[in-house]
């Protein structure tokens, strides 16, 4: 705000007066244009710093924020590494099991060929088996013949040695072959003849051939049983 110049009419010690009093007055304005200027400054500054210290909060909470994202970030990494951990545990296990099997099919195929090899040493073991069978069915015929003979021959010496006056006996003895040795006894009448058959223990035997006892001093007859052979035998499988 520009002085006024006092009029001329006014002393000089008045007109400084006045001058002054208009100085201090242009002072006393500017002053409370800077008061108010402050006054409008500081609020300003409140409103800064409220604004500062709404900044200062969020960016509080950021740092928490980030403090727990990179916490998260952290047992992630752990989680992701023990993972991985088990999937190296999981490929080595995998890995052996593959081995395992591998040996296996190598063990299985080796048995295979063994079960190959033992039914072809089975088969020829059958083939053998029924050879033997025919054989001892032919040898079964021949001691049946030779039975039939020895009857004959026996039955020709018995009449040879009797006469036709010689009472019948009323004893004889029985010779029996059993699976644990032979077992003697004796039945009443004369012995049947060679080749007959006959029944003890309810089994039934044939009359090998007829002779003396086989005790001292025993003037009984004694007929030698053999168990009876079995015939017509069932041919074996795969014949």
């Amino acid at each position: 705000m520009p002085v006024q110049a006092p009029p001329a009419s006014y002393s000089p010690e008045l007109r400084k007066l006045v001058e002054f009093d208009e100085t201090l007055s242009s002072i006393a304005a500017d002053v409370g244009d800077l008061e108010e200027m402050l006054t409008r400054l500081r609020n300003e500054s409140a409103e800064v710093e409220r604004l500062l210290d709404e900044r200062q909060a969020e960016l509080a909470e950021s740092e928490l924020a980030r403090s727990q994202l990179a916490e998260e970030c952290a047992r992630s990494h752990e989680h992701r590494a023990e993972a991985r951990a088990s999937l190296a545990e999981a490929q080595r296990g995998l890995e052996a099991m593959r081995t395992q099997v591998a040996a296996l099919e190598h063990t299985l195929s080796q048995r295979e060929s063994e079960l190959a090899e033992t039914q072809a040493s089975l088969a020829d073991a059958e083939i053998q088996l029924d050879a033997r069978g025919a054989q001892i069915a032919t040898l079964d015929g021949e001691l049946h013949a030779l039975r039939l003979r020895l009857q004959e021959a026996e039955t020709a010496q018995s009449g040879t040695l009797r006469g036709p006056s010689e009472p019948e006996p009323a004893f004889h003895l029985r010779l029996v072959a059993q699976p644990t040795g032979y077992v003697l006894s004796e039945s009443p009448g004369p012995p049947p003849g060679v080749g007959e058959r006959v029944e003890a223990d309810g089994r039934q035997f044939c009359v090998a051939r007829v002779g003396r006892s086989p005790l001292p001093d025993d003037a009984r007859r004694c007929a030698f049983l053999l168990p009876e052979p079995v015939e017509n035998a069932a041919p074996a499988e795969g014949a």
